[in-house]
């Protein structure tokens, strides 16, 4: 059986990483099915070549011959090219695909989507000018509670967070708003940029929690600095609701001082783990394109290494070790604000001789995220491991 592969209609090439002393990597995608590779200059332009045939009107068989009469191509190299256009999604006739594990498709179950298409149009049409308003406002409002920031923390009513059992409800609430808030972000900055933003969707995270995410379909097409604007927009988000909240602190009573606090811790979180760059992540994603890294998970422990054991260290060698040793810095002084003072109030719990069942009581809150976050994590190896079967 003869396979005439059909390549999607608006598959394109674009220079993603533009390097000073060896050739570019360029991005090969579609838009429309948000699927993409990356291959280096020589690379794209073969493939780009072996692509164009791939039409539907001939085998791979006479795409070889092709090639091979008129650049040398093997076939060998043919057959890896149309590989990796199956494996992306990229040939529309393939009866059978082989996919590879898809981390994010394991842990997310899209409930439904939402169409935003109008939204970001309209996003699109306001002036520049109002955007930098609003942007130079939330850095100031930022600016200006970070030095609030200390006060607020020494205040904090620890006890009630880890013991009040409304404050699960509030942090289910906002935890939802914020992160909706953050891809909105997402969504705004990267209409703005010139992205066809279309959809967003609505998923359960291991089946324990909601959460939302934005499809941004041509991302890797834009320049650099565009793509770490749109990846920063929804941590920016974050960090503005956390200033706020530290504004209007002293101004509520204990109950909204309660409801802040959840806001701030809320807010936190999720910024942590957009930031940390150790898995598919906000964070992951600027870090490889502050490096010019497209397979930055692969590489990154390899650098590191490397500035141990060559003579001669390439400058982002010590970009990779930076990035660690800030993310590494940033996440324990995250901890050190939220846990630290939760841990001392179990040490004092314990100190004041009460009963383990006490201490739990008094920290439900903590216990029940604890037993979530098994339960999430149990799912999520028993879906990685079916996958993994299938």
């Amino acid at each position: 059986m003869y396979i005439r592969p059909e390549i999607v209609e608006d598959i394109e090439c674009c220079l993603m990483f533009d390097y000073k002393n060896k050739e570019g990597v360029y991005c090969i995608g579609s838009r429309d099915k948000d699927k993409y590779f990356f291959v280096n200059e020589k690379a794209s332009k073969i493939y780009m070549d072996v692509i164009k045939q791939m039409d539907g009107n001939h085998t791979l068989e006479e795409i070889k011959r092709k090639e091979k009469q008129k650049s040398g191509i093997s076939g060998e190299l043919v057959d890896k090219i149309y590989d990796v256009c199956l494996r992306c999604n990229l040939i529309k006739n393939a009866s059978s695909q082989t996919k590879e594990f898809n981390e994010v498709k394991a842990v997310y179950k899209d409930v439904f989507k939402v169409d935003i298409s109008s939204f970001c149009e309209w996003c699109k049409k306001i002036d520049t000018k109002i955007y930098m308003i609003i942007i130079i406002f939330m850095l100031l409002i930022i600016g200006g509670a970070s030095v609030k920031i200390n006060q607020v923390v020494g205040n904090i009513p620890w006890n009630c967070v880890t013991g009040d059992f409304r404050v699960l409800i509030y942090t289910a609430v906002i935890s939802t708003v914020s992160l909706a808030l953050h891809e909105l972000c997402h969504a705004v900055t990267g209409a703005k940029l010139g992205l066809p933003v279309q959809t967003a969707h609505i998923a359960t995270f291991t089946y324990v929690t909601f959460a939302c995410y934005i499809k941004l379909p041509g991302i890797y097409f834009l320049k650099p600095r565009k793509r770490v604007a749109i990846w920063m927009a929804g941590v920016f988000m974050n960090f503005f609701l956390i200033a706020v909240s530290i504004f209007m602190y002293d101004l509520p009573g204990e109950q909204g001082q309660i409801f802040l606090t959840t806001i701030i811790i809320c807010n936190l979180s999720i910024i942590v783990s957009a930031l940390v760059p150790f898995y598919i992540s906000d964070g992951y994603f600027v870090l490889s394109t502050i490096c010019k890294a497209p397979n930055l998970r692969k590489n990154i422990f390899q650098n590191i290494e490397n500035l141990f054991k060559k003579r001669k260290i390439e400058f982002i060698s010590w970009v990779y070790v930076l990035y660690f040793v800030c993310s590494i810095l940033f996440i324990v002084v995250m901890v050190n604000i939220v846990v630290r003072p939760i841990v001392n109030n179990i040490h004092m719990a314990l100190m004041e001789g009460d009963s383990f069942w006490e201490i739990v009581v008094q920290n439900i809150n903590i216990a029940i995220s604890i037993i979530a976050l098994t339960i999430s994590n149990i799912v999520k190896r028993i879906l990685k491991k079916e996958k993994s079967v299938k």
